[in-house]
């Protein structure tokens, strides 16, 4: 599962450990059409050559994505109770890195910034 978060919590998981790429308060935007409708048909178009019910999967992880995100930034806001998650994520204003991302320096520069805010979750 891309966002195993729910399913954990489903599972009843009472302490949950969220390791994230992307930095706390990134937020994707949501998608209005035609740009909707015009992924919706390329990933139809593209994974009906593989399953049938594939295409329906990615088309809402995008929606699914953003609200984990949310939830997740909810409970390290509130502590409220279980399931209790902690988050580890890049600092607010961090620059997202995209999937295809090859700029060593770059990709060295966050993750010694991964490594700094892991260690400052953990109280070092």
């Amino acid at each position: 599962d891309k966002l195993p978060v729910a399913k954990a919590v489903d599972d009843g998981c009472t302490h949950i450990l969220v390791a994230s790429s992307s930095p706390i308060d990134y937020q994707p935007l949501p998608l209005r059409w035609p740009v909707r409708a015009i992924r919706e048909f390329i990933l139809r178009c593209y994974f009906k050559k593989y399953h049938p019910h594939l295409a329906d999967y990615f088309i809402k992880v995008y929606d699914k994505y953003a609200k984990t995100l949310d939830y997740l930034r909810d409970k390290k806001a509130m502590r409220d109770g279980p399931p209790f998650i902690e988050t580890i994520a890049l600092p607010a204003g961090s620059l997202r890195l995209s999937t295809f991302e090859t700029n060593r320096e770059l990709l060295r520069a966050t993750a010694r910034l991964a490594r700094q805010e892991t260690l400052r979750n953990f109280g070092f």
